[in-house]
């Protein structure tokens, strides 16, 4: 290492000596490092474990292993939690390099075995995960889990997953995919039921069916504004708890932002309309709500606005916001509540984090690597977060709660109540608890899937579901299972009988309804599959790196990768369309489809690899022949898709309605922004082909290209290069995209580079 002066240092290991944060390396520097706080440590060889030998105990034996590990690979990692715990890591590898065994310990309280199996082609077929408690050094197993993974030996897709707890087998999942690879149903376990999805010629999906659950969207067609580029124009749904349709119709702005979601019931969404809608007044310009309303069931019983938020603000930061609506039940409705009516009611630090809320009266504290660390609420709530320095939430503990006379009314104490049951404990840890059921008091522990509630086991979670703890028989594991919309929003929650637990329905921007569905309080895990935190009016989402507050809605921190969208305020939730985007972690906005690549393929690129077609009505989809012209088209393309790929575009592309009185002749132009297509009845047949004829231009002049070269001309070489920058709508197509390549630092691939 070396300082300020450039002066290198050599770090030394020494057997027989602690070193540098007890890692046993020693340098120069080290005599003047007084008290360094270790975060963590990585290790590449295994000698490391002998200096946690105190730590380790009689686990030791566990941890060991003969010989060292030359190929420079990660072997170990130490890490120090927010809160001063300890955490020691190994793991091992086969001769392919793939981790086969972890060991975790968190010292003084559990051990983490992971084993797995590996497929020829590196699925993993087999996880074996062994959760023990550490009490005096000595090993009582929790939870026992083993998940087993098949795949298809011609296109490795999953399969078949079941999953074994504590000695309970179920098949928690079975897959069935169509002919083009996409998930087709989706059998669970139990008396469960199968999940099965429709999709359209573009790969967008529009239907999910269950026997709880039904979901419809519409893109170009239903009640909505049709749309053209893969935005939602409507979506209806129905659960088996209430005999009526449900749904929404979108309008979007000129920037695919929406405008209004405006909700009805009956397929036609003209019965009860309006009751949950949400309006967007205005944006600025780089995306942030200014002015903002919201619908719904208010305390008299009555529906009207619940919210009508003038938001100001500091740049892209939150100044103040006045809400001049009715509010609802603070503790029932995701409305906003307008607790101050101060000049400035939101305070945030050097990095772009809030650290005071006026509004919900709280306080926030983070660590140094922004990580949440503790919440205080003006009632005396508060909330603690424990994180591991690699941005890991392994504890979230609650603060006591002081009641006042009115509060207690709303409250009450909960006796004899099991651990089984999400969000409750046993008599001798009587909490208090919210009208919702929520918990006040107490804490959370995550050790990967494995949730506990003060100190107890609560659940065990699993891709599509959980699994809780039957007390009354002898802890035998019961499976929960989840059925999701296309966001990955928790709609219904079943158990292996196949009875339903747990109904919720949510606004487009992730709150929840106040007066509809089905036991809120069962379980935590909502509005795309994130956890929910109700405690005493926070009302927020907890996707990883940051926290979603739909009642705004705003992120609480900057995008962590906000250069990705250096155009869109680093604080706007999925580019303010949250009907089709989703943000998995916080880190990254995404669509929510297997192929990401799809909305680009599915109207410009796909004829490439599977032939252009042409219906009736002048829309294009997709065949199974290969179009490759002379100037090398595919090569031309597929780096034109691969910088589309890395900008994360939305293309909008306009196909008109076939123009008669043109006779014999397709013309194509590129305008606003994408392109739009005149195509004529009787040259479909040429589309489909892409056999090379005359043709004439807008102009009446000759081309000797095929309809499909032409198309792939405008839309390849001037409709997508202006949405990525304007300057490159015109001129020489082949040079256009050969500068949008250069400006992303792709690879060039395209020999011909800026000739005709």
């Amino acid at each position: 290492m070396s300082n300020r002066n450039d002066e290198v240092y050599i770090a030394e290991f020494k057997e027989n000596i602690d070193g540098l944060c007890n890692t046993g390396y020693k340098i120069p520097l080290s005599d003047k490092i007084t008290n360094p706080n270790l975060e963590t440590v990585n290790y590449y060889d295994y000698h490391f474990l002998q200096k946690y030998s105190a730590e380790l105990g009689n686990l030791a034996s566990d941890f060991q292993v003969k010989g060292g590990c030359a190929q420079g690979l990660l072997t170990g990692k130490v890490q120090v939690s927010s809160d001063g715990g300890k955490f020691v890591e190994v793991l091992y590898y086969d001769g392919k390099g793939q981790v086969v065994d972890i060991r975790k310990l968190q010292v003084g309280k559990r051990q983490t075995c992971i084993h797995t199996d590996y497929s020829y082609t590196g699925k993993p077929t087999r996880i074996v995960t062994n959760e023990y408690s550490i009490i005096n050094g000595s090993k009582n197993l929790i939870v026992s889990q083993i998940q087993e993974n098949e795949y298809s030996k011609k296109t490795d897709k999953l399969l078949y997953s079941a999953l074994s707890v504590n000695g309970k087998k179920e098949t928690i999942q079975q897959f069935e995919y169509d002919e083009l690879g996409r998930i087709k149903s989706v059998s669970r376990g139990g008396n469960v039921g199968i999940v099965s999805y429709g999709y359209n010629l573009h790969g967008w999906t529009t239907d999910i069916n269950s026997r709880d659950f039904h979901e419809e969207l519409h893109y170009t067609d239903g009640v909505g504004t049709p749309c053209y580029n893969g935005n939602i124009s409507s979506q209806l749904w129905s659960t088996s708890d209430y005999g009526q349709v449900r749904g929404y119709k979108f309008e979007y702005d000129n920037l695919d932002r929406l405008k209004e979601a405006v909700y009805g019931e009956t397929p036609s969404l003209s019965d009860k309309q309006n009751r949950y809608n949400e309006k967007v007044l205005e944006y600025t310009a780089n995306g942030t709500i200014k002015r903002f309303q919201r619908r719904g069931r208010k305390d008299n019983g009555e529906y009207g606005k619940i919210d009508n938020l003038n938001i100001k603000l500091n740049g892209n930061q939150l100044l103040s916001v006045t809400d001049d609506a009715l509010p609802a039940n603070k503790y029932s409705s995701f409305n906003f509540i307008d607790g101050a009516n101060e000049q400035t009611e939101y305070e945030y630090n050097g990095v772009g984090a809030l650290i005071k809320d006026l509004n919900r009266g709280i306080t926030i504290k983070y660590d140094n690597l922004n990580n949440l660390r503790r919440i205080d609420f003006k009632d005396g709530n508060s909330i603690t977060y424990t994180y591991l320095p690699d941005g890991m939430l392994i504890r979230k503990g609650y603060g006591e709660k002081r009641l006042s006379s009115k509060l207690r009314d709303n409250v009450s104490i909960i006796d004899s109540l099991t651990t089984n049951v999400p969000g409750r404990m046993d008599s001798a840890d009587s909490l208090f608890m919210d009208k919702i059921g929520m918990l006040v008091t107490g804490n959370t522990e995550y050790s990967g899937n494995i949730i506990y509630r003060n100190g107890k086991l609560d659940k065990v979670l699993f891709h599509g579901g959980y699994c809780t703890f039957n007390k009354d028989k002898n802890y035998e594991p019961v499976f929960h299972y989840f059925t999701q919309d296309h966001l990955g929003n928790n709609r219904i929650v079943t158990d292996e009988d196949g009875t339903v637990e747990q109904i919720t329905h949510y606004y487009t921007f992730g709150g929840t309804f106040n007066d509809a569905g089905l036991n809120a309080g069962l379980q935590q895990y909502k509005y795309n599959g994130k956890e929910l935190d109700r405690i005493a009016g926070l009302n927020t989402y907890d996707y990883g790196a940051r926290q979603y507050f739909p009642s705004l809605p705003m992120w609480d921190r900057m995008d962590p990768k906000c250069e990705d969208d250096y155009n869109i305020s680093p604080y706007v939730y999925c580019r303010n369309n949250p009907v089709k985007f989703i943000d998995k972690d916080g880190n990254k906005v995404r669509i929510p489809i297997e192929n990401q690549r799809s909305e680009l393929l599915s109207y410009t690129g796909a004829y490439f690899q599977q032939g252009l077609n042409v219906d009736k009505d002048g829309f294009i989809f997709v065949s199974d022949k290969n179009i490759v012209n002379e100037k090398g088209s595919k090569i031309y393309t597929d780096n034109l898709i691969e910088a589309i790929d890395n900008k994360e575009l939305t293309i909008n592309l306009r196909i008109a309605e076939k123009v008669k009185s043109l006779g014999k002749t397709i013309s194509v132009s590129q305008k606003g922004d994408g392109a739009t297509y005149y195509i004529n009845e009787k040259e479909i047949g040429s589309a489909i082909t892409g056999e090379k004829h005359v043709v004439y231009d807008k102009n009446n002049q000759p081309l000797e290209q095929s309809p499909a070269d032409i198309l792939m001309h405008e839309i390849f070489g001037h409709a997508i290069p202006k949405i990525i920058n304007a300057d490159y709508s015109t001129g020489n197509a082949i040079k256009n995209e050969n500068i949008i390549r250069r400006e992303l630092n792709l690879k060039e691939r395209f020999e011909n580079e800026d000739k005709e």
